[in-house]
């Protein structure tokens, strides 16, 4: 893998397709098909209004249209459309939510989600929040 972001490729999963395992990749991807496991995107990631997801969903920056459950992690912004349904944890410095999504879960927003482990700081912040009740 080159350390330069591939702006001139895409990697596509059409609708009717059916993943499992892991997804690594610096190019462009959509998503209109069914997947589960990891997805991590050092690009855009776009899903569409077919597209169901089970994981954990890593990309710099993200556009939902589908359904997701499971964890997302925005490195830069996650826009969830109107069509999309989240069953999950969130973690992103910015958050688009379009009226007619649904987002069911946790969100924490902090400038620099790279630095946070995906998991621990989700339970450390359910902890702190259960604390304050």
């Amino acid at each position: 893998m080159g350390k330069n972001k591939r702006q001139d490729e895409i990697n596509l999963i059409t609708q009717g397709a059916q993943l499992e395992g892991s997804l690594i990749t610096e190019a462009p991807t959509r998503i209109d098909g069914f997947f589960k496991g990891e997805i991590k995107v050092s690009n855009r990631l776009v899903t569409g209004e077919t597209s169901h997801i089970e994981g954990v969903v890593e990309a710099d920056e993200a556009i939902i249209s589908g359904k997701v459950k499971g964890t997302i992690k925005a490195n830069v912004i996650l826009r969830l459309t109107p069509s999309a349904e989240i069953n999950g944890k969130i973690l992103t410095p910015k958050l688009v939510i379009e009226e007619g999504a649904i987002f069911n879960g946790e969100c924490i927003m902090t400038e620099t989600p790279d630095k946070l482990p995906k998991e621990d700081i989700l339970d450390q912040r359910a902890t702190q929040l259960e604390g304050t009740q």
